[in-house]
């Protein structure tokens, strides 16, 4: 699954294999990056709405904030930084490197 994350990241589609799945059944197949960004979508709402409260109990308003620094596997998607700059209207979004990917 984090190969084919890494994989969506810059392409988009991704090959996946897992072994031995479910009874030592194998399981193949292709994912495009348009699923997995469907796929995350609860997730992103939920954390667009935890990023709300956060700014609220600091008493700022998103137009406060004039650059983002995301890292980590999942914010290099390109769903990520489009919808950080959807959010907060025009700002730098700037993906650093995964601690664990340099």
């Amino acid at each position: 699954a984090e190969e084919a994350k890494r994989t969506l990241s810059a392409s988009p589609q991704a090959q996946m294999f897992v072994e031995s799945l479910y009874e030592g059944n194998d399981l193949q197949g292709s994912m495009m990056r348009q699923q997995l960004d469907i796929l995350a979508s609860p997730l992103m709402r939920k954390c667009f709405a935890a990023l709300t409260e956060v700014l609220a109990k600091a008493g700022l308003e998103k137009e406060a904030i004039t650059e983002v620094l995301v890292a980590g596997g999942t914010s290099a998607l390109p769903k990520v930084k489009t919808s950080l700059e959807a959010f907060f209207e025009d700002v730098t979004v700037r993906v650093g490197d995964a601690p664990d990917e340099t």
